[in-house]
């Protein structure tokens, strides 16, 4: 991740991806943080994502995100 991004935006990423990568989720990073990736930086103060998942498996997926956040804003670093 280009160094320039805020601080939150790039954990945020990394504990969505490693959320959707256990889950074994489909997915792929859209918007102005993708382009970061690729390129030139673009102001962004949000993560844009397309998640392609069977509709049995989204609730486990919403929970585990939930918790994810849950854990964050209980042990912040």
């Amino acid at each position: 991740m280009p160094p320039d991004l805020p601080q939150n935006l790039i954990e945020t990423r990394a504990v969505l991806a490693a959320v959707l990568n256990a889950r074994k989720a489909d997915y792929a990073l859209t918007g102005g943080l993708a382009v970061a990736e690729r390129g030139p930086i673009r102001v962004t103060r949000d993560i844009d994502v397309l998640i392609a998942v069977p509709a049995l498996s989204l609730p486990p997926l919403l929970e585990a995100l939930a918790a994810s956040r849950r854990e964050r804003l209980l042990h912040p670093r």
